[in-house]
């Protein structure tokens, strides 16, 4: 995993509105729940950035959406996968598990 000013985090999603300042495509999501600006140097934890917007931020280049299916090697049923939203697809040939991440709205916002 590649080492940012974010701590062992790694970025989910660029390009984004600062909830901050005016800057239109500023502002990163973090894994570690936060988010930096890099325009005005601000760090706003996703919630608050998400209801500081009227609107979530649109995110491009996510994964459509896979199935809810049983993780068989890491003991985790379909149920489970489905309650968070966690499902299985195929990505560039290759199967992937998706993890999405939404807001308080349900907008899956990162993966």
């Amino acid at each position: 995993m590649a080492k940012t000013d974010q701590g062992d985090s790694h970025l989910l999603s660029g390009k984004l509105p600062c909830p901050k300042c005016t800057s239109s495509d500023g502002y990163h999501l973090y894994s570690n729940g936060w988010g930096k600006c890099f325009a005005c140097d601000a760090n706003v934890p996703w919630d608050v950035a998400l209801q500081s917007t009227e609107e979530a931020p649109k995110v491009s280049g996510l994964i459509p959406k896979g199935e809810h299916t049983s993780l068989n090697k890491r003991k985790i049923n379909a149920d489970t996968c489905a309650l968070w939203d966690y499902t299985k697809a195929e990505y560039n040939g290759t199967t992937v598990q998706i993890a999405n991440y939404k807001n308080d709205k349900g907008t899956t916002i990162a993966q």
